[in-house]
């Protein structure tokens, strides 16, 4: 009952302090593609399935999330931000239940997860989260694909589902199967998460149904003519990317993920291994899991502040521009290779340490694992993509939120209530100062900071 009651007022703090922020703040930013999509609606002759049509053959096949854009630029701006509030509540109540799977869900647990939209870095919040164009091909799939999820995971894990969530599964697979990164990664966790159930016997008809639908849908998104026109038309501006092998354009999409994730995103980043050394060490039961976590503090502090200033000052530039600089080119300064490598160590201790942690808490471990490769993954395919560099920050949106899940895997097996208490305070002033911070910076700057 207490539990209950933690999670209703969390929940509507929570309501009250997202909704209030995009009723007050957010705004269409009309020097960017808002600006130019309402300009194409606004036109007296605008046609919106011919335009689908024409986009679909032109630019891209995301046109159940173009459909929405263009519908909602129609509707009063309040409806837009009251669809945002409503998906970031559900967001909220659906991670929190999750964490049920995999310890004590309690008021900590309840403020840990209300404070994760505004631990996201702040370049790649505004985008894809406050920017209205942005919200169409980044949060609202991310939220569809874990409404689409949540009821297979829920099952697998004896929690129950709340029926609305199951009646909006396949609806939600299809917005979600409506940009490349979501379709990947719902039909990913889908194919997982079936297979486990048809293995446990509890599969049920409306998972299949949220399955093929979003199957269809990721089958319609990749086979768009206009994919291909757009490939070709942005491969210009990076004409070296047809020579790439294919060796060298995971590298390029795994130095692009390594430059934001560990030289840029250090909220996220750090949480994530401070988490995972304390519950590493939590039991004790070996000196080499000690060792590993030592190392894993020590070099992933030396990479991110350290090897990551020394970059900046003899380079004069940031490691993200600076990757960018050497793939564009096929050059590589000595600083690019050892910056990249010092990554990869640290990356092959996390993975050790995530191996560590599966043989110790098995079910805790694997979730964690999942999250943290989904969000590798999302980041490197961004390398066989000749728009790899083109669209900013906003595209590690995903890997962003997926850390965070990982994150709330790992505080929810924490043991030490004291501790759990001292990292939840951290997180809570951490995302109020940025909360405090997006405000004056919407309220007093025309464009706000978009990565």
């Amino acid at each position: 009952m207490e539990k209950r009651k933690d999670k209703i007022i969390t929940g509507i703090v929570f309501a009250t302090a997202i909704s209030l922020f995009y009723l007050l703040f957010t705004r269409l930013i009309l020097k960017s593609d808002d600006g130019n999509f309402l300009g194409v609606v606004s036109k007296t002759d605008f046609l919106l399935f011919e335009w689908l049509g024409e986009r679909y053959r032109t630019i891209s096949g995301r046109s159940i999330c173009e459909l929405l854009t263009a519908v909602f630029l129609i509707l009063p701006p309040v409806c837009w931000k009251v669809l945002s509030s409503i998906l970031w509540v559900v967001f909220f109540f659906i991670v929190f239940k999750l964490s049920e799977a995999f310890g004590k869900s309690d008021r900590n647990t309840c403020i840990f997860v209300a404070c994760l939209p505004f631990v996201v870095m702040v370049s790649c919040l505004n985008p894809a989260v406050f920017w209205f164009s942005g919200s169409f091909t980044y949060m609202i799939p991310f939220q569809c694909f874990l409404i689409a999820c949540s009821p297979m995971f829920f099952c697998l894990s004896d929690i129950k589902c709340p029926p609305v969530l199951a009646a909006f599964s396949c609806p939600a697979a299809l917005v979600a199967c409506s940009q490349e990164q979501s379709a990947a990664l719902m039909v990913t966790f889908s194919v997982i998460f079936l297979a486990l159930l048809l293995r446990q016997k509890k599969v049920r008809f409306y998972h299949f149904l949220s399955f093929i639908a979003g199957v269809t849908e990721t089958c319609f998104l990749f086979s768009a003519p206009g994919m291909r026109k757009r490939g070709a038309v942005e491969a210009l501006a990076f004409q070296r990317f047809s020579k790439m092998s294919i060796l060298e354009k995971i590298l390029c999409g795994v130095s692009n993920w390594f430059a934001f994730e560990y030289l840029m995103s250090f909220a996220v980043f750090g949480l994530f291994v401070c988490l995972l050394i304390i519950l590493l060490r939590q039991e004790e039961k070996s000196v080499f899991d000690r060792r590993l976590s030592y190392l894993i503090a020590v070099s992933s502090s030396v990479v991110c502040f350290g090897l990551n200033a020394v970059y900046v000052l003899l380079r004069k530039k940031l490691p993200d521009k600076g990757f960018e600089d050497a793939f564009q080119s096929g050059k590589f300064h000595i600083t690019d290779i050892l910056l990249m490598s010092a990554c990869f160590i640290v990356s092959a201790e996390i993975v050790l340490a995530l191996f560590r942690l599966i043989a110790e808490k098995k079910r805790i471990g694997i979730a964690v694992s999942l999250c943290f490769g989904a969000a590798v993954c999302s980041g490197t395919v961004l390398g066989f993509s000749s728009s790899v560099y083109a669209s900013g920050q906003r595209v590690f949106f995903f890997s962003e939120m997926l850390i965070l899940l990982a994150c709330v895997i790992l505080f929810s097996g924490l043991k030490n209530d004291r501790l759990k208490l001292t990292i939840r305070n951290s997180v809570l002033v951490f995302a109020f100062l940025i909360y405090l911070t997006e405000c004056l910076t919407f309220f007093f700057i025309e464009t706000p900071i978009m990565g």
